[in-house]
């Protein structure tokens, strides 16, 4: 159970803080309680995986893409990218399968409590299901899907966690990887441009004419529309609040309250312990002994190293550090509560014994002034009143929009334009349309077919957005005159990177025939550049397809190169090595060892749950179904 808790507490507040700022997706969980009743791109163990789930979390990664290749969608591969998350979603279902299975999935109320004891959803240190509310409402879901999804979550994270988590590694097999980790070797790079190749190359007309009749199924027209929207942000509301002064005085009220609660304090006692040597009575004497000895002036930290029979604070002339309030017994408060700084108690009875209490110090005490205060209050008030106001809108704007198809309207209610963006297509725009859910409620049937208002789509904690679409232009088969260029385009990408394929198997040829690399620059009049001597840790600069190949090779004699081929980055690559140096234990310090061991171990946990879930999948019945795939 305590190892539960440290897993759950360590991700759900991630999970809950990360859907303040974002839309709630979690790979397609939620819909593993929905998967019946739509067609299905794959079944394991007779639980679908649905198209539309699918194609969604497509969506999602694309976007994620999109960044990484400058917003060119071409530089996407559509096919692979689709088996690769439709692979995703089979693993973490037959993950999900075998937990439940295990009987290892959190109960309803194990969750349910760590969302209460998630601090961004608390108010001085107390669950607010005020926030909670307004945090389901962003997210757009309920209390029950929230916790059955964070359920499905913890158990995958728990199986996976306790397989590749536990791996060990015994001192032959770390001499071996680090050997493996430290080899280092004198690596070539020469690049070839697919883009240049098919430059190069002369598309026909019966070529094109034949892609066309073969690949009919797949040339369609883009579907677009135009997107009408509307946006509720918070800062409007938040600078149209004029708080109070009534308002301000009890969020300063509140203020104090907070900082007493939360406030720390130095102390330091001497105690005399009541124990089966020294009863109450003869306890008691010799505190108000000790009273009156401090009294006439003696020294508190020698008395307490002398006489407390605290061993822990005795040492240290009593001080017992700096603590937050209610750290100590009752009794042993109160007094507290009462010391000014600098005083020093009477004997005062708990549990222990008898304790002479020093305040040394009180951050509780030091309550600043409410003029001192007042900006911070006043700013308070507005985001929180502000937050209250925007979140209101969002309800009402959502009721409105239920009833009603006429954006213009909607956007009256709080003075705010209706935006519009012709031409919007599944890929996105910038800004809040480039967000999934925005994407996918604008080609939803409600919005796209019945000219419906979407529901408000939380981009953030601070803005969400409301979707139409007007001039919808469905998804069309091409003619072969539309799709010629296209075509055309297509077949010298193909092409070009074919030749660019041919020409590197040449290049990697000729070197493992004996060539140099100076010679082989000559003779196909290219260039390889010099990477320096690495090892698999160090470089950094290589794509990682790269770094495989070049240490994946054979080594080459002496003196001599080998060569192989990779791709990577939209290039193809000839990677060329030679002065292999062979890696030792003896290269990694003695004190990184025990480190090294952890990060090899980790590694090999990862190993060890990628062949679990294959295991898994070997054993499910898992049917995947012809895919449906985007159009690029």
């Amino acid at each position: 159970m305590e190892g539960f808790r440290k897993l759950v507490h360590g991700w759900v507040g991630k999970v809950l803080l990360a859907l303040f700022t974002v839309p709630f997706a979690l790979m397609g969980i939620e819909s593993y309680f929905t998967a019946q009743g739509s067609h299905a791109a794959a079944r394991v163990n007779g639980t679908d995986i649905t198209q539309p789930e699918l194609d969604h979390e497509i969506l999602t990664q694309r976007q994620k893409l999109l960044p990484q290749v400058h917003n060119d969608d071409s530089k996407i591969d559509t096919s692979k990218l689709h088996d690769i998350v439709l692979d995703n979603l089979i693993n973490r279902l037959v993950l999900q399968q075998q937990a439940q299975k295990l009987g290892i999935l959190p109960s309803y109320e194990q969750i349910a409590n760590m969302i209460r004891q998630e601090p961004s959803l608390q108010e001085n240190g107390v669950f607010s299901e005020k926030l909670f509310q307004v945090f389901l409402k962003q997210s757009g879901q309920d209390k029950n899907t929230l916790i059955q999804s964070l359920q499905v979550q913890t158990a995958i994270s728990q199986l996976a966690g306790a397989i590749s988590e536990t791996a060990l590694l015994g001192k032959k097999s770390l001499e071996r990887l680090l050997a493996l980790q430290n080899e280092k070797r004198h690596i070539a790079l020469a690049t070839l441009d697919p883009a240049a190749y098919a430059a190069q190359v002369s598309v026909s007309e019966p070529q094109i004419t034949a892609y066309f009749q073969k690949n009919t199924a797949s040339l369609n027209s883009t579907e677009q529309l135009t997107l009408h929207y509307i946006t509720l942000n918070v800062a409007d509301f938040v600078a149209k609040v004029q708080p109070a002064d009534t308002d301000l005085q009890a969020a300063y009220q509140q203020s104090i309250a907070t900082a007493q609660k939360n406030g720390q304090r130095e102390a330091a006692h001497i105690l005399i312990a009541v124990d089966h040597k020294t009863d109450a009575g003869t306890a008691l004497k010799q505190a108000q002994d000790l009273e009156k000895r401090l009294q006439q002036g003696e020294d508190f930290a020698a008395l307490a190293k002398q006489y407390s029979k605290d061993p822990g604070s005795a040492e240290q002339g009593g001080r017992l550090g700096i603590m937050p309030r209610g750290t100590f017994a009752p009794e042993f408060e109160a007094t507290l509560d009462k010391l000014k700084i600098g005083e020093t108690s009477a004997p005062v009875k708990t549990q222990y014994g008898y304790h002479i209490i020093r305040l040394i110090s009180n951050t509780g005490n030091d309550i600043p002034t409410f003029e001192s205060l007042r900006a911070s209050l006043t700013n308070d008030v507005k985001q929180r009143k502000g937050l209250e106001l925007y979140t209101d809108a969002v309800n009402k704007l959502n009721e409105a929009a239920a009833s009603s198809k006429d954006l213009n309207a909607l956007a009256k209610l709080y003075q705010v334009n209706v935006q519009s963006v012709p031409n919007f297509t599944r890929q996105g725009a910038t800004g809040d349309l480039a967000n999934a859910e925005v994407i996918k409620a604008a080609f939803s049937d409600d919005v796209m077919h019945d000219k419906r208002i979407s529901n408000g789509i939380s981009i953030d904690a601070q803005h969400s957005i409301w979707v139409q679409a007007t001039d919808v232009q469905p998804s069309m088969p091409l003619t072969l005159a539309q799709a010629h260029d296209v075509i055309k385009t297509r077949l010298q990408q193909e092409q070009g990177l074919q030749l660019a394929r041919t020409q590197a198997a040449k290049i990697a040829f000729a070197i493992n025939q004996g060539q140099s690399t100076e010679q082989v620059e000559k003779s196909f009049n290219m260039h390889f550049n010099d990477m320096g001597t690495v090892t698999r840790m160090t470089a950094g600069s290589l794509a990682k397809p790269y770094v495989t190949v070049a240490f994946g090779l054979t080594p080459p004699a002496a003196g001599q190169w080998r060569a192989g081929v990779a791709e990577a980055e939209a290039k193809v690559a000839v990677l060329a090595v030679n002065n292999i140096i062979k890696g030792s234990v003896n290269d990694v310090p003695a004190e990184q060892l025990p480190q090294m061991q952890n990060a090899l171990a980790a590694m090999q946990g990862q190993q060890q749950l990628q062949d679990y879930v294959a295991y898994l999948r070997s054993q499910a019945k898992l049917k995947v179904n012809v895919p449906e795939r985007p159009q690029p």
